[in-house]
């Protein structure tokens, strides 16, 4: 009995140093917390020949091309967060996504912006096929074969469908 106890108490204490050893503490008090503070450190206006002007390190770089920003750069901030991006790269990220590049918010009034010119892509597409189909049909005239009738079926069933 005693030795198994001993044995016991042997492999919590050498799990307990293995797992410290490893980085992992076995502890009832919780993890140290790091604390990153973030400061802002400005341009000297003095000096002329600055070309930067200096931001956070989240704010320097514009995360869409991944480029710094630079003092006479156009900025634009996404209007939900306030996220900064070259303005150029903000125009052509928010022609087909209507979310924040780096946090995911959603600009509501592009959303439906981006949703009403989507709806006006896929009518006109349909408009596009169903003239299409129209005009297959009408090549084929009087179908002679049974080929020619296969393709005329299913062009009716594509206009009765687009037509819907």
């Amino acid at each position: 009995m005693k030795l198994c106890s001993f044995n016991s108490r042997l492999d919590k204490s050498f799990s307990k140093y293995r797992f410290s050893f490893m980085g992992f503490h076995l502890s009832k008090e919780p993890p140290p917390q790091i604390v990153l503070e973030r400061s802002v450190t400005h341009a000297d206006r003095s000096n002329k020949s600055a070309t930067k002007q200096f931001w956070t390190d989240e704010e320097s770089t514009c995360l869409i091309c991944l480029e710094e920003f630079h003092l006479l750069d156009r900025k634009m901030s996404w209007p939900v967060c306030s996220h900064n991006f070259h303005k150029a790269c903000a125009k052509k990220w928010r022609k087909n996504q209507d979310h924040c590049p780096l946090c995911r918010g959603i600009d509501e009034k592009l959303s439906k912006e981006l949703a009403a010119l989507q709806a006006k892509k896929d009518e006109e597409k349909r408009v596009a096929t169903l003239e299409d189909a129209t005009q297959q049909l009408l090549n084929l005239g009087n179908p002679s074969n049974e080929w020619e009738k296969r393709q005329v079926a299913r062009w009716e069933r594509v206009i009765r469908r687009l037509s819907k």
